[in-house]
């Protein structure tokens, strides 16, 4: 009995997990820098692959240390 009671949640759990996935992703894109799109490609790829793409085109290591956040209609 109780194992079949096991069966029987796996999918609701395996259901609850995909979608807990789905929340947390959106969340990181949403409030990580490296998870964002990146701006000057229209968010077609993530800051996080933009920064490996330059650091395999400069053959070194690139290392965000800090950042200053714009937003739209603000100047410096």
């Amino acid at each position: 009995m109780a194992l079949s009671m096991y069966q029987a949640c796996v999918p609701v759990i395996t259901q609850m997990l995909n979608g807990l996935a789905g929340v947390l992703d959106k969340f990181f894109q949403t409030y990580c820098l490296v998870d964002q799109g990146f701006v000057k490609r229209n968010s077609e790829i993530s800051v996080k692959e933009h920064v490996a793409q330059v650091a395999k085109q400069l053959g070194d290591e690139v290392t965000i240390r800090r950042f200053v956040r714009f937003q739209v209609g603000e100047s410096a």
